[in-house]
C-alpha cells in the first residue's frame, strides 16, 4: 500500500526471467487463480509452473485438473495427497501429506516465487514449506475475515504471516494487514480474480447456454452452492441442506446445484443433492467449462447458499443473492446480498425476494467494483515485475 523499498530487484535477480510456481489444490480456488496464471504464461518475463494437488486429482470434481491442462498451462507436479475422507481427521492426514510431498517438489524445483490464494489447507501447509526453504511466498486474497469456528479464519490469517507479499481484494483487507503488523509495501489492493474471470467471458444467449447444459435450462432459475458447515451447529451438512431445500420447494425457481467442496461433510450433501436430482427437484452439476458456468450465473435470477460467489462475483454481475448461515459470516458485502439464518422460513422470503420483487430488483445494478473491476491480473503482472531482491523480500519486520 505505499512504494517498495529501492535497490536491486528480483527480476534482475534473476537475468530477466522470474520462475514462478502456483500451487492448486481444488476447482473453487482455481477459477480466482487462473487470470493471473494465464496472464504469468503469457509474459515473457516469468516462467510459470503449477503443482497440482488435492481435489483436482480426485473424483470429486470430476478430476478437475483437466480444466488446467484444457487452458494449456504447465503442469510441473501432481501430488496425490488428498484422501478420501469425509472426517476431520483425514483433512489433518492430508495435510501432513502434502506438507512432506511439497517440500520435496519445491527443494528440487527452487522457484524464485511461490504462489498461493485463498483459506484453505493447501495454503498454510504451501506457506510453511516456501518460508522453510526460502522462497518468497505471494498470498493472493488475504486480510479477509469471517466470524466463527471456521477453520477457513485461521488458515488465511496464519498463511499471511508466513508470506512475503500480498495481493489482496479490497482496500480493508490491506487495512486488516497492516494491523497484523504487515509492512505496508508489502500489501498491494488488485481485485478478485473471480472478477476478471467475468470480464473474459462474452457473455451466451440463453439458447446457448441451454445447448451446452444438455437437459436444457428451465427458467426462471437460480444456482444453488452449499458447502460443509466447520462448527458446532445441531444439524449435519446433510440435514442442513435438506432444510434449505425444503424451503425452496414450490417457490417457483428451478434449481442448478453445484456439488460441494471438499470439507468434512461434503459426501453426505452430495448424496442429499444428488436424492433430489433423482426426484427431479434440481438439476446437479460437479463440473462446467468455465465460461458454461458464467453463462449460468448471467441468466440466473438468484443465487443461494454458503458461497463466497455471493460476495466476490455476484455483486459485478448485478446478482441477487442469498446467503445462508454462519460460514461466510462477517464476509465483507455488496448490497446485493441477502443474510439469512439457517431457517426455512427466512430462506425462502429472502430468495423470494431475491428472485421476483421487482422493487427490490431495480436497485441492484451491474458494476459493483467492491472486489475489484476486472483488472486483478495487469495489475499484479506490474508488482511483480518490480518487486524487491529476494533478500528484501525474505527479511520480514513486524510494525509492532
Amino acid at each position: 500500500m505505499s512504494d517498495s523499498p529501492t535497490g536491486a530487484g528480483l527480476l534482475t535477480e534473476c537475468q530477466g526471467r522470474i520462475h514462478v510456481v502456483a500451487l492448486s489444490g481444488i476447482r473453487s480456488e482455481y477459477d480466482l487463480f487462473y487470470p493471473l496464471l494465464r496472464s504469468l504464461a503469457d509474459d515473457e518475463a516469468f516462467a510459470l509452473g503449477v503443482i497440482v494437488c488435492g481435489a483436482h486429482l480426485t473424483d470429486l470434481h470430476h478430476y478437475s485438473v483437466q480444466r488446467i491442462e484444457e487452458d494449456g498451462l504447465p503442469i510441473i507436479e501432481r501430488l496425490e495427497t488428498l484422501l478420501h475422507s469425509n472426517s476431520r481427521v483425514g483433512k489433518v492426514r492430508s495435510s501432513g501429506l502434502l506438507l512432506t510431498s511439497l517440500a520435496q517438489t519445491l527443494e528440487r524445483v527452487r522457484p524464485d516465487l511461490l504462489l498461493l490464494l485463498g483459506d484453505r489447507e493447501e495454503v498454510v501447509v504451501g506457506a510453511l514449506a516456501g518460508l522453510y526453504l526460502g522462497i518468497p511466498v505471494v498470498h493472493l486474497a488475504g486480510g479477509d475475515s469471517l466470524y466463527g469456528a471456521c477453520p477457513d479464519e485461521w488458515v488465511r490469517h496464519a498463511a499471511s504471516k508466513m508470506s512475503h507479499l500480498h495481493l489482496v481484494m479490497t482496500a480493508a483487507h490491506g487495512e486488516r494487514l497492516q494491523r497484523m503488523g504487515e509492512e505496508s509495501w508489502r500489501i498491494h489492493v488488485v481485485g478478485s480474480g473471480g472478477v476478471d474471470r467475468l470480464r473474459w467471458e462474452v457473455p451466451l444467449a440463453l439458447e446457448e447456454l441451454a445447448a451446452r447444459m444438455g437437459d436444457g435450462v428451465r427458467t426462471p432459475y437460480a444456482l444453488f452452492l452449499y458447502h460443509p458447515l466447520l462448527d458446532d451447529h445441531p444439524l449435519a451438512p446433510a440435514e442442513q441442506v435438506a432444510l434449505c431445500l425444503q424451503a425452496l420447494l414450490g417457490s417457483g425457481l428451478h434449481l442448478f446445484a453445484g456439488a460441494p467442496n471438499s470439507d468434512p461433510g461434503h459426501a453426505d450433501i452430495a448424496r442429499v443433492l444428488q436424492q433430489a436430482a433423482a426426484r427431479q427437484q434440481l438439476s446437479l452439476y460437479s463440473h462446467l467449462p468455465r465460461s458454461t458456468f458464467v453463462a449460468l450465473l448471467r441468466q440466473a435470477r438468484c443465487l443461494i447458499g454458503n458461497s463466497s460467489l455471493a460476495f466476490h462475483e455476484a455483486p459485478f454481475l448485478g446478482l441477487p443473492a442469498v446467503n445462508i448461515g454462519k460460514r461466510q459470516q462477517g464476509r465483507l458485502a455488496a448490497a446485493q446480498l441477502q443474510s439469512v439464518p439457517l431457517e426455512a422460513q427466512a430462506i425462502r422470503a429472502a430468495v423470494l425476494r431475491a428472485a421476483f420483487d421487482a422493487g427490490y430488483r431495480s436497485t441492484i445494478q451491474p458494476g459493483d467494483p467492491l472486489y475489484g473491476d476486472g483488472y486483478m491480473a495487469e495489475r499484479s503482472l506490474v508488482i511483480l515485475k518490480n518487486l524487491p531482491g529476494k533478500q528484501r523480500l525474505l527479511g520480514k519486520q513486524m510494525t509492532y
